[in-house]
């Protein structure tokens, strides 16, 4: 592993910060880029200093890695992996850090600007889920951040932005874990996402569809979600909902006027420990369903997802309940 001091790392950032901006910089070190670093062609760019402290222990040589995606739609854009440095606290903590230059990253318009999330996570390069170049619930995750022109802190990052500019400079800081447990903050979704069109806005139901958000693991407590759902035509409804002390994280969607279509539904939801927690998930309104008097074959696989929550072994058998219902309300199940 490399084990070198930060001090130089953090020499060589605050010189850079002398330059006139982010452009300069690039051209110092590559004069090419003086040409081609504009923004125009999609070219942007994020600059990430990453630390990551690891109480009171060492860790096999692990990498630092960052990914780019998609803010509204989780799209993957692009990503990097680097070789941390490695220091120590006066604690003996493990620190440790480097510098991620995240590049070809689009645009948009001034007035439909490009919004994307940068996720910064210590990549485990021995074990279970190595090297796989996706965060792992064992693996220490953070949304970068920036500060805005009017000194706000902010983790969407933005193209084209109030900085006119087409790099922008981030942080982020984490924690390998805390009280000596990993913390799965993953989460699943409760309630309807495939629906019927005709037996949505019937006159025996409403068109209101509740949710719950679950937790996968039970100790961390929800303590508000955000919500948007996109449909063929953009956003079609957002809102949050901060649940009481002790109730379920429910909230509520209301699908009038909504027609059969692909839509999705984009979901930040936040811990009491203050972490938030990004997902989306499918919505299908159906149209033209056939009745109940049809027989159908409920066929599901359950392949190498030994952990799944629903602590179905790998390779079981397992019976599956469905429900069919037509739009008069007629109803077989099997």
């Amino acid at each position: 592993m490399k084990k070198a001091r930060i001090f130089g790392v953090v020499a060589i950032l605050i010189a850079l910060v002398t330059l006139s901006g982010c452009d300069a910089i690039l051209e110092a070190f590559y004069p090419d880029y003086g040409q081609k670093f504009g923004g125009e062609d999609g070219s942007n760019a994020i600059g990430v200093y990453v630390e990551v402290t690891v109480p009171g222990t060492d860790i096999a040589n692990p990498m630092l890695a960052a990914r780019v995606e998609d803010f509204w739609t989780n799209e993957f854009v692009t990503d990097t992996f680097f070789w941390p440095n490695w220091d120590w606290d006066d604690q003996g903590n493990v620190i440790l850090s480097g510098y991620l230059e995240l590049y070809g990253i689009p645009s948009g318009t001034p007035d439909s600007p490009r919004e994307f999330r940068v996720i910064v996570w210590l990549e485990r390069t021995t074990g279970d889920n190595a090297n796989n170049g996706y965060p792992d619930f064992d693996e220490p995750a953070r949304d970068a951040e920036y500060t805005r022109i009017d000194g706000t802190i902010d983790n969407i990052f933005r193209f084209p932005n109030d900085m006119q500019t087409s790099w922008i400079e981030a942080t982020a800081f984490l924690t390998y874990f805390e009280g000596g447990a990993f913390i799965n903050r993953d989460f699943n979704l409760g309630g309807q996402r495939v629906l019927n069109v005709n037996y949505l806005f019937g006159s025996t139901a409403s068109d209101t569809r509740e949710y719950e958000v679950v937790p996968v693991d039970a100790a961390n407590v929800v303590t508000s979600v955000w919500y948007t759902l996109w449909g063929p035509a953009g956003q079609v409804t957002s809102g949050n909902e901060w649940p009481a002390a002790g109730d379920p994280a429910t909230f509520s969607i209301d699908y009038s006027g909504q027609t059969a279509d692909f839509y999705w539904l984009d979901l930040e939801v936040q811990y009491s420990d203050g972490w938030s927690e990004y997902k989306g998930f499918p919505i299908r309104i159906l149209d033209n369903e056939a009745s109940a008097a049809f027989p159908y074959t409920a066929e599901v696989t359950v392949d190498g997802m030994s952990e799944w929550p629903l602590n179905i072994p790998e390779g079981a058998s397992v019976d599956v309940e469905y429900r069919i219902v037509s739009p008069s309300g007629a109803a077989s199940s099997d």
